[in-house]
């Protein structure tokens, strides 16, 4: 099975696909725009100084682990930019990592950009990136795990029909240093 063919795919009002090269720029303005935010919640995001090559890194290994899961070997992670279909404007990320294709068992990851909020957008590619995993890759499980005070995240989760299934006490350091705890959401094959 070639995976790798279920990508680029398109939703109602998304372009859902794996990076390429010349979506640096376009991921790098929306970090900037998103920086407050995203150094919140997401480790990676947690330095400003030095982002354009840790973006470039990520794009780079993206493609690599696209083409290797094209030619029928694991890949992780698997990363998926998503694009307005109307205009080409760059939305966010999402994608899959932590997997375990034995199984299969992947986890989703998401951010979006913060002018393109509250839209439904990331709703959209959870559920279309998750029917993929179930119907075409055969996934018996699907997680996502989110800070206990993202609410957002956690509302993405719970209108993508994933059900809260454990809380991780003390998981992660925030920023700030201060402790902060971890949900995971997770839905299994139908």
């Amino acid at each position: 099975m070639n995976r790798a063919a279920a990508f680029p795919l398109e939703t109602e009002r998304l372009l859902i696909r794996p990076p390429q090269l010349s979506d640096v720029l376009l991921v790098l303005e929306a970090i900037h725009e998103t920086y407050d935010q995203l150094h919140r919640w997401m480790d990676w995001a947690r330095n400003p100084n030095g982002q354009e090559k840790a973006t470039d890194e990520h794009v780079r290994l993206g493609l690599h682990q696209w083409q290797e899961l094209q030619q029928g070997r694991p890949a992780d992670p698997l990363p998926l930019f998503l694009f307005r279909r109307s205009d080409g404007h760059f939305l966010g990320a999402s994608g899959f990592h932590d997997c375990v294709w034995e199984v299969p068992r992947l986890e989703i990851g998401y951010w979006l950009r913060q002018s393109e909020q509250g839209r439904g957008y990331m709703t959209e590619a959870v559920r279309a990136i998750s029917e993929v995993a179930f119907l075409q890759w055969r996934a018996q499980r699907l997680s996502i795990a989110c800070d206990a005070s993202n609410a957002a995240s956690q509302r993405v989760a719970e209108r993508c029909g994933f059900a809260h299934e454990a809380r991780l006490h003390h998981h992660r350091r925030r920023v700030d240093g201060v402790l902060e705890d971890t949900l995971i959401y997770a839905r299994y094959a139908p």
